[in-house]
């Protein structure tokens, strides 16, 4: 998760960091680094400004809930 997060920082979303949890809990499941951090790249539509990731982040919470 960190190389990926360093090596691509400048391409995600400024508020990827309060998805850590999201993220790293798909890692584990076993979803490749690439396809977790996928919504959260500033050229994925809805991805500029946050939009696309805050409704992942939104829908795996209700999940966990």
């Amino acid at each position: 998760m960190w190389l990926y997060y360093r090596d691509h920082k400048t391409e995600l979303v400024e508020g990827v960091k309060e998805c850590r949890e999201i993220i790293l809990g798909q890692i584990m499941e076993g979803i490749a680094v690439e396809q977790v951090f996928a919504p959260f790249l500033r050229t994925q539509v809805g991805g500029v400004g946050g939009l696309g990731p805050r409704r992942r982040v939104d829908s795996a919470r209700r999940r966990s809930a």
